[in-house]
């Protein structure tokens, strides 16, 4: 994989993160950027840690598709292939 201040991953990550969907995205960059605990976010947007949960779950997939440009079935990403 890239080096993270290669302009061209940067770039890469910036549409990753550009292609969530709003919910999705909100939540990642509250956990991710600004640190926030799940019940954190979970208070803020009156979802539940679950729900809190399973937006994060999508994001990080949905960006590792992306930055790996394959789509992995849950297990190859778990196990490796």
């Amino acid at each position: 994989m890239s080096e993270p201040h290669d302009p061209k991953f940067l770039e890469r990550v910036e549409e990753a993160m550009l292609s969530l969907p709003p919910k999705t995205r909100e939540i990642f960059i509250a956990h991710r950027v600004h640190g926030l605990s799940y019940q954190q976010i979970a208070d803020i947007t009156g979802l539940s840690i679950r729900g809190v949960q399973r937006h994060m779950a999508r994001a990080i997939s949905r960006i590792d598709r992306i930055l790996e440009r394959e789509q992995l079935r849950w297990w190859e990403r778990l196990f490796g292939r």
